[in-house]
């Protein structure tokens, strides 16, 4: 029992000297890509360094009005906003080429019509 309690003991206290992105789930990177002072893009990447989200501000106004997910560092979906809801979403096969887009026409947040390109 003693040593057992030693090694929780010696185990937690190795683990606060383990730096912070060794624990966490994924890395943010904050940009400001038009140097106005403002964040305006967002890149999320998972803990082996592969780019998961992409989230950007397009007209200035501090909302993400476009956000792309990834998977295998592969763009494979696309949502689009102008109301703090999803307009449009596209998704994309494994050579970056769109294959789909629905459209929400009554601003409501879910899709009203589909496109199969």
């Amino acid at each position: 029992m003693r040593n057992f309690l030693l090694i929780l003991v010696l185990s937690g206290i190795f683990f606060l000297f383990l730096p912070g992105t060794v624990l966490a789930k994924e890395n943010i990177v904050k940009q400001d890509s038009d140097n106005d002072g403002k964040i305006d893009r967002i890149t999320y990447f998972d803990r082996a360094g592969k780019i998961s989200k992409l989230e950007k501000d397009s007209d200035g106004d501090g909302r993400f009005e476009i956000v792309t997910l990834f998977k295998d560092s592969e763009p494979f979906e696309q949502l689009k906003d102008s109301n703090g809801k999803p307009d449009v979403w596209e998704e994309y096969d494994d050579t970056e080429a769109l294959i789909k887009r629905k459209r929400d026409l009554d601003f409501d947040g879910r899709p009203d019509t589909e496109e199969k390109t």
